[in-house]
């Protein structure tokens, strides 16, 4: 599960809380906080997506104001299980 989190004084920030069994127990993690090339604008709220080949990325979003919201797409993989 995915979850944006924004800490006071600092820019947004993409939370993952993953586990086994849905009723839980829940571990967490911030998994990017990171402002790329547009300082003060966090990358967050989106999704993972898992390719057939096993390849995992993140598809997340940017606010460039009058722009609008780009696309962010981003190499991930899972560590410690």
């Amino acid at each position: 599960m995915f979850l944006i989190w924004c800490p006071q004084d600092g820019i947004r920030t993409q939370l993952c809380f993953r586990s086994d069994h849905i009723e839980g127990p829940y571990e967490s993690k911030i998994i990017l906080s990171d402002v790329i090339d547009n300082p003060g604008k966090g990358v967050a709220q989106g999704c993972i997506i898992d390719t057939k080949d096993g390849d995992w990325y993140g598809f997340l979003f940017q606010d460039f104001g009058a722009v609008g919201r780009t696309p962010v797409l981003m190499e991930c993989r899972w560590e410690d299980g």
